[in-house]
């Protein structure tokens, strides 16, 4: 049986103090219902999480996950397919920034999360005006 490993998008560019990539569990799981994928493992959160609560694992546990559990290359292509491009942030992604704005502006978590975030804040504003003009 083949393997491949899957890419899955960082958490909005909000990193953990170590800088590590993260992935939002509720897109990781998403990508694998989407994709067909049952995982009989249990995907264990980071004790680290963005401003907005949402839980989060290390990317490259992600995907020593998914190889353990054995996810074949056609899921893995699937899964892959439907979580590489960059997600639009959402209400609870941006509310967090900007309270992270209001008690850390200026420093270099702020500047790192603004620099990831905004991604998937032109990601949005770009969604939104096709939206509008079809």
């Amino acid at each position: 049986m083949s393997y491949q490993t899957v890419a899955i998008p960082p958490a909005l560019g909000l990193q953990p103090p170590s800088g590590a990539d993260v992935v939002l569990l509720a897109e990781l799981t998403q990508a694998l219902v989407d994709a067909k994928v049952e995982m009989k493992v249990m995907l264990e959160p980071i004790n680290w999480t963005p401003p907005s609560g949402r839980p989060v694992m290390y990317r490259q546990d992600a995907i020593d996950v998914l190889f353990k559990a054995g996810v074949p290359v056609d899921a893995g292509e699937v899964v892959s397919a439907t979580s590489n491009a960059v997600q639009p942030i959402d209400d609870a992604e941006l509310e967090a920034l900007l309270d992270m704005r209001d008690e850390m502006a200026g420093t270099d978590s702020f500047y790192k999360a603004l620099d990831g975030a905004l991604d998937g804040i032109l990601a949005r504003l770009y969604a939104a005006e096709r939206q509008t003009n079809h």
